[in-house]
């Protein structure tokens, strides 16, 4: 009664009488009165009594709360802190009277203890009655416990059964004079050591039963805080937390950043669509099997790296699902109506085949014990089998469908399976009873949740429905929103405590709802095929996998959304880490053409990038880049690989299988110019722009990044009057994987006039909208705190759905001042007022048309870097300028914008913000000193070719001279 929390004793406490204080007070200091069994006794104030109130809102009464707090104190063993409190306040612990009951129970004066127990102030009867009982009970156990037998059952006789109190218990203690080895079992300690400690124990008891008004109930303060946190835990939506981030200082609230919403890892190990996978019980390993006939089980390490353990191959059909032992140390897998395998998950070894002659399985799972497993089976019966394969049982008839899906709750007793396409049956195997949940759709998935009381049931008509089956099956939720029209998708429940349920999507994404309330968090986008299944980590509350029909894998964490990253590829893995690992980096990249397409190799180790002229062994840039990045302090190893015109003329087509492998497993791409002359009449397939759009994609670098930045030693070369170039500084975030250069349909045709036609498709999802949005809202956050986003809103649809999505964003950033302007306007203010921008978002046709207007502004595009990032991978760095084989091996061109690039990729790519300034600051430095390319050249400084500029670049690099910065 009153909240006892735990079993630890009150505290050793009687007061001494104020007579006695007063002998004490000439001869003791305050330290040495302090008694263990209580503190000083509170001298009487004036304000005592009072029901003075404390509190903001006026509800707490003083004297409760300061009895609580002096309780605490002595319940944490600061014995002279509570006794100073009692002393101070004016407001005793407990009543003279309870300070003298409490005395005699731990001195074990028991008649004493039942007279002073009449004094205390009790009302109630049955109450008094009830802790009288306790007491004797105590004295005849103790008496027991001396041999003073006579003296025992007298008790037992003369004050115990007149009470009337629990004649079981009477019958129990007169059981003890006869055996001894009875009161043993009733917790009696013989020996008198322990004797204390029983008295103890019965104070604690007597707390319990005593009005918390008369006897504070142990560790109540603690109580009364815990139900605050626990009140504000219940009352946090989006509450996905451990129980150690509370904190009594501040009130609890998680944010939606609890949730996990940003790919921390993309796996690639699987070569087909994965249809399945699930973390284990202990959430150490992940599991998933796919359509290549194979499973695979993936290691999660102590810091959230998900790393390959076992690929396991053996089925000749696609492998349909895996179950997880209870104690995770072997694994179920189920081959597409074939046969089912366990394996041993530390060795990887295949322990058994279950098959049933004639007929294939369709599912799979365990029996709590892990000692049996069940299957479903194409005949619609579930069968039952021991480790060794022995068939224990086989259930037939109206129970099952042809369905994947069957499970079974953690005590054994009920069996949950699809009976009909619309009703699933709930059998208590104990007692043959059966429930049935009954859809008006088809089912196609459930999923049990942890505890058992709640069924996810994904249906046909793209809505997922939450039944409680403690009792009666009942609805309890719907969640809307997800999209599934041919596919089997499988839902689940995540996070803290389950709050949370996730699934997968025909459109690629990933959906999370609040459990609870049914609303729709967030969907969130990064692949390319459907999302067949999903699996919440029960031990990680942030970390969530997703399996799809893009051959991947990927791990969703916390939202870290940090442009500036770097990715490491290896084993079928991609994570971020921001640090040079070895102190040498990767980069894969593309040679520039000569105007013939051939590939300009450079004579030393290095990347290349696009200069307008055939470079010469010193200066091109796979040099040049290789010698910025080693004299700005980094080692890199440089891989060159061909793409584009290059590509066509060695391999016939413009991107290798073999380049785009490369680049993925790179921590970085810096990419050169790709077209020429050469190939402007080949079909489209055969161009080389077609190889950069399969790059962009295969590497899914979605967002561009284009600074226009009118250097001050460069503003006379602007085209537009000083006082209007002077001081801009855009940064143009650009969508480039969707709309019109990807839309579909596309293509050439005839009208009904029978003239010849082409077409092409502008089209975006809101989830393409979202992510670059997102990027283009944190880019601005970094920089000056504006964005604005450009569209056509007052006559495409498209344009009119970006608006509306992009604004729906703005509430997360509400550092972000966020505008709306039409592209023609904006290319109209571009040149009539260009420093009103900071940063602009817009599609991908917008973006390509006002970044080079942007770039000019500038005086040159030789001059403009870009960046191409995406959720996760490789970024891919290059300047905007084309390979212009107009001037190609007349060293004309500026390799300015190639450099920068570097300067970005080390930025936006591998975190490298120090390493990036050295190099921009060694290009301010170079157009301090005056050089100039004929693209940027003015009176009064020095004209200089491809290459030497490129050396003077590499001397301001190595001699340190850093005048200025960009950024």
């Amino acid at each position: 009664m009153g909240g006892v929390e735990d079993n630890e004793p009150p505290s050793k406490r009687v007061k001494t009488s104020s007579l006695e204080l007063e002998n004490l007070s000439n001869t003791s200091s305050l330290s040495e009165f302090i008694n263990p069994l209580g503190g000083l006794m509170a001298r009487p104030l004036p304000s005592q009594g009072r029901e003075d109130m404390v509190g903001s809102k006026g509800v707490i009464k003083k004297v409760e709360f300061v009895r609580i707090i002096t309780k605490a104190l002595y319940s944490l063993g600061y014995e002279r802190s509570g006794a100073v409190l009692e002393e101070e306040s004016g407001i005793p612990l407990h009543s003279s009277a309870v300070d003298i009951f409490r005395k005699q129970v731990l001195e074990g004066n028991w008649d004493e203890s039942v007279i002073a127990l009449q004094k205390i102030g009790l009302d109630d009867e049955n109450i008094l009655k009830s802790a009288s009982f306790l007491i004797l009970e105590q004295k005849f156990l103790e008496l027991l416990g001396k041999n003073r037998v006579m003296e025992a059952l007298d008790t037992l006789r003369s004050d115990i059964t007149p009470l009337s109190i629990d004649k079981k218990r009477v019958h129990e203690l007169s059981c003890c004079v006869i055996s001894p080895s009875q009161h043993m079992l009733l917790g009696f300690a013989s020996l008198e050591i322990e004797t204390s400690n029983a008295r103890m124990r019965l104070l604690e008891e007597l707390q319990k039963l005593l009005p918390p008004s008369i006897m504070i109930p142990e560790r109540r303060l603690e109580h009364l805080v815990e139900q605050a946190l626990r009140v504000q835990r219940e009352a946090c939506y989006f509450h996905n937390s451990h129980e150690s981030c509370f904190s009594l200082y501040t009130d609890h609230q998680c944010g939606k950043d609890q949730l996990p919403s940003h790919t921390t890892q993309v796996l690639r190990e699987h070569h087909d669509e994965v249809w399945f996978l699930q973390f284990s019980n202990q959430g150490k390993y992940l599991a998933s099997s796919s359509i290549d006939r194979s499973a695979i089980i993936w290691e999660v390490r102590e810091d959230g790296e998900v790393t390959l353990k076992h690929k396991l191959s053996g089925h000749l059909k696609p492998v349909l699902m895996v179950a997880w032992s209870p104690d995770d140390s072997q694994l179920l897998t189920c081959g597409m109506e074939e046969v089912v395998r366990r394996w041993d998950v530390h060795s990887g070894e295949c322990l058994h085949v279950y098959e049933k002659n004639g007929l294939g399985l369709i599912s799979c799972g365990w029996f709590p014990d892990g000692k049996e497993l069940f299957s479903g089976v194409t005949d619609r019966t579930i069968c039952f089998w021991d480790l060794d394969g022995k068939e224990l049982d086989s259930w037939k008839g109206q129970r099952t469908s042809k369905t994947s899906d069957v499970a079974v709750t953690k005590e054994g007793r009920h069996m949950i399976s699809l009976c009909r396409e619309t009703v699933i049956l709930l059998l208590d195997r104990e007692t043959k009873t059966e429930r049935l949940i009954e859809e008006e759709q088809t089912i196609t998935s459930f999923s049990l949740s942890k505890d058992d009381k709640f069924l996810l049931i994904n249906l046909i008509n793209q809505e997922i429905h939450l039944w409680n089956i403690k009792d009666d099956p009942k609805l309890v939720t719907r969640y809307k929103g997800h999209k599934r029209s041919r596919f089997l998708i499988r839902s689940c429940f995540g996070g803290t405590e389950q709050a949370f349920i996730a699934s997968g999507s025909e459109d690629s994404q990933v959906y999370i709802w609040h459990r609870s309330t049914g609303d729709l968090i967030q969907a969130l986008p990064g692949h390319s095929g459907t999302v067949n299944c999903v699996s919440w980590n029960p031990s990680n509350p942030h970390m969530l996998a997703s399996a799809s029909d893009d051959h991947t894998i990927r791990i969703w964490g916390l939202n870290r959304v940090n442009l500036k990253r770097k990715e490491i590829y290896s084993n079928g893995t991609a994570r971020g880490d921001p640090s040079i690992r070895g102190g040498r980096r990767e980069s894969a990249a593309q040679p520039p053409p000569r105007p013939d397409g051939a590939t300009a190799l450079p004579s030393s180790p290095g990347t290349a990038s696009a200069p307008r002229s055939s470079p010469s062994p010193r200066t091109s840039f796979p040099s040049l880049a290789s010698l910025c990045f080693f004299s700005a302090g980094i080692e890199f190893r440089f891989r060159e690989v061909p793409v584009g015109g290059a590509a066509l003329d060695s391999t016939g087509v413009p991107l290798p299988d073999d380049t785009l492998a490369a680049a993925k497993e790179s921590d970085a791409i810096l990419l050169g110019a790709i077209g020429g002359y050469k190939w402007d009449a080949n079909e489209k397939h055969l161009k080389p722009e077609t190889g950069l759009l399969q790059l962009r994609a295969g590497l899914g670098v979605f967002a561009n990044l284009r600074p226009a930045t009118v250097l001050p030693q460069l503003v006379d070369s602007s085209t537009l009057k000083k006082e209007v170039a002077e001081g801009v500084d855009i940064m143009v975030v650009r969508e480039l994987t969707g709309g019109i250069y990807f839309g579909k349909p596309r293509g050439f045709g005839s009208n009904d006039r029978g003239e010849d036609i082409g077409f092409n498709t502008e089209v975006y999802a809101a989830s393409e909208i979202d992510r670059i949005a997102r990027v283009a809202f944190e880019v601005a956050r970094k920089r000056r705190g504006k964005l604005c986003s450009v569209d056509k809103a007052n006559v495409l649809e498209a344009s009119m759905l970006w608006r509306k999505r992009v604004t729906g964003l703005a509430s997360e950033f509400p550092d972000v001042e966020l505008s709306h302007m039409y592209v023609d306007n904006a290319a109209m203010q571009l040149i009539r007022n260009p420093k009103q921008f900071d940063t602009i978002v817009t599609n991908n046709i917008f973006g390509d048309i006002l970044s080079d207007e942007a770039s000019m502004l500038t005086g040159s595009i030789g001059m403009l870097p870009s960046a191409s990032i995406g959720d996760l991978g490789p970024g891919l760095f290059e300047p905007i300028h084309g390979s212009a084989p107009d001037i190609a091996g007349q060293d004309k061109a500026n390799p300015l914008a190639t450099v920068l690039s570097a300067a970005m990729l080390l930025r936006y790519g591998l975190g490298e913000e120090e390493a990036a300034k050295r190099i921009e600051a060694a290009v301010i430095n170079t157009l301090n000193r005056g050089f100039r390319t004929g693209d940027i050249f003015s009176g009064g400084t020095t004209l200089v070719g491809c290459k030497q500029m490129g050396e003077e670049v590499l001397r301001s690099v190595e001699s340190g001279k850093q005048v200025a910065a960009l950024h």
